[in-house]
């Protein structure tokens, strides 16, 4: 008869055992998660620097090739020869085509080499 007052004490005990198994397994569950974030967040990191410095190259890119541009140009006013945008005023005109910004390059860049 002294037995009786086990029968709770060891209900209370697996129940509070199979409650800490669940926590456990959200644990585990939760660190799976974080570890592929954490992985995933590496990948775009690993863009987001390969992106900036695209970005800066391009940027280098357009200032050498305004430099470039520039002084052509420049070596053009200078020179006071016929090839002065002064003195050809159709290399400044763009067309009122309806084309593309690239062939609107493509042709003022052939007018400027002519």
């Amino acid at each position: 008869m002294t037995w009786w007052f086990l029968i709770p004490i060891v209900a209370i005990l697996v129940g509070g055992f199979t409650e800490w198994l669940k926590f456990k397994e959200k644990q585990l569950k939760l660190g799976d998660t974080t570890s592929t974030l954490s992985g995933n967040l590496d990948h775009i990191e690993s863009q987001l620097d390969a992106t900036i410095k695209n970005n800066e190259r391009l940027q280098e890119r357009v200032k050498n090739l305004e430099a470039i541009v520039t002084t052509q140009m420049w070596d053009q006013v200078v020179d006071g020869g016929s090839q002065s945008p002064a003195n050809r005023p159709e290399l400044l005109e763009i067309p009122e085509e309806e084309s593309s910004d690239e062939e609107k390059a493509r042709k003022l860049a052939r007018r400027m080499r002519h």
